[in-house]
């Protein structure tokens, strides 16, 4: 599978400190306020870029709103995903630096001051840097703060050690403040546009091979709950996506069969959850030629195969039968 294409030289000189890139889809009225939030920096030295995936209701309005000369948007002509979405955004921006704002979440006033400032004195091995976040529900109420999650700072023997560590687990995503070296891009290629879910989890696994990060131990977004879609669930669609992030990752999966057999037990169990049985079936049979001794996988197979449950659900199950025959005596 091919990665897009290294990013071109920008039109004009890279003159800007920062860009940051906003992707949309139909949700103008969350946009709002994350606009809002860009423009009230403290820090001046940047550009922000909406760029519309094609919705259809009135983004395009709510954006002409805002009179501010480093507005700059950019409609697609027809939806093209998230991928696509943050790779225009990613051609067409001009800054040293590119950071991700989603649309229905909103930038501490100090944070663009915060990330540029840690990248001062950054070595060329940093790729990017993760800073930390609020939690907020969005409640008929109004707003209610949940607690603050901060970034755990890389400890790696290894760059290697960091790319399995990735492969494991990927412990961030793009609503962290996360920015980026502008050329690093041209290193660890573009998001994947032919993957139309988990797309933060395949950069951050190819970034890895190629680059360290550093954290900032600093709130820089909050980042809302709310009633609207948001792409965090499990879904079909989502499992298939880290199905194929791991085949691409086939050769060195080959090498680490335990860490094969969990990818792919954890694929297998989340099929399971989704309904997706003959997926997950085989997802599992791979965790488990890989690694018999892996007993997790057998009990999930069996329980999901005999009771279309879970281990946990089937243990419930058991316990309630047991006590109903307690009574009885």
């Amino acid at each position: 599978m091919e990665m897009p294409s290294p990013i071109d030289k920008p039109p004009v000189k890279l003159s800007i400190k920062i860009s940051v890139i906003i992707p949309t889809y139909n949700r103008s009225p969350l946009l709002r306020r994350a606009v809002s939030s860009v423009l009230s920096q403290t820090f001046a030295d940047f550009e922000l870029l909406i760029v519309d995936d094609h919705s259809s209701d009135d983004t395009a309005e709510a954006v002409a709103e805002f009179n501010d000369s480093r507005i700059h948007y950019i409609r697609h002509e027809e939806n093209r995903g998230s991928s696509a979405t943050r790779n225009t955004g990613i051609r067409h921006a001009r800054g040293e630096l590119i950071s991700f704002l989603d649309d229905d979440d909103e930038y501490l006033s100090c944070a663009l001051a915060e990330i540029c400032n840690a990248f001062k004195d950054a070595p060329e091995s940093i790729g990017y840097m993760v800073g930390g976040i609020i939690d907020v529900c969005d409640t008929p109420a109004g707003e209610k703060e949940i607690g603050v999650r901060y970034p755990k700072a890389p400890k790696y023997a290894s760059r290697e050690q960091n790319y399995l560590s990735f492969l494991r687990r990927t412990p961030f995503g793009t609503n962290r403040g996360v920015t980026f070296r502008r050329d690093s891009f041209e290193v660890a290629g573009l998001f994947d546009e032919d993957l139309r879910s988990a797309v933060d989890r395949d950069l951050f696994i190819r970034f890895a091979r190629h680059f360290e990060f550093a954290t900032i131990p600093k709130p820089l977004v909050r980042v809302h709950q709310h009633a609207g879609p948001q792409l965090t669930n499990h879904s079909p669609k989502r499992v298939a996506a880290y199905e194929k992030i791991a085949e691409k990752h086939r050769e060195t999966l080959q090498k680490h069969p335990r860490l094969y057999s969990d990818l792919f037990f954890r694929i297998g169990r989340n099929y399971y959850r989704c309904g997706a049985k003959e997926a997950a079936r085989h997802a599992l049979m791979r965790s488990l030629r890989k690694y018999p001794f892996r007993a997790n996988a057998w009990v999930s197979l069996f329980s999901y195969e005999l009771f279309d449950s879970g281990p946990f659900q089937v243990r419930q199950r058991l316990l309630q039968v047991l006590k109903k025959v307690k009574r009885k005596r």
